[in-house]
């Protein structure tokens, strides 16, 4: 439970950053995730062990904000193309099917 806190929060920072004007996104997550990173060692009391834990929070914190940058603009662009009505889905299957041989390569 004690690592959900910098993953979700992670999460938060980067879609608060996103709403920054472009010069300053980077450098507010990156802020973010080291105010949440700390925020994270000493709420957990992983402090009292060592220091160093951190650094494995502040990994957990930019996994979140990776994850936040890729739910944003997959949405972004969910929204920017519209809904796919499901008539239309089966031609845009077809459009971009992807063709598979139908016998594996022997390595012989």
């Amino acid at each position: 439970m004690n690592e959900l806190f910098p993953i979700i929060g992670g999460f938060l920072a980067e879609w608060f950053a996103s709403v920054a004007p472009r010069r300053a996104r980077v450098a507010l997550a990156i802020i973010g995730g080291c105010i949440i990173a700390f925020a994270a060692t000493l709420g957990s009391g992983e402090y009292k062990i060592s220091w160093s834990y951190i650094l494995l929070d502040a990994l957990l914190v930019a996994a979140g904000e990776v994850n936040g940058m890729v739910i944003r603009s997959v949405v972004r662009e969910f929204f920017a193309r519209g809904f796919i009505p499901p008539r239309r889905l089966s031609s845009l299957i077809e459009r971009y099917r992807v063709s598979l041989p139908r016998r594996w390569p022997s390595l012989d």
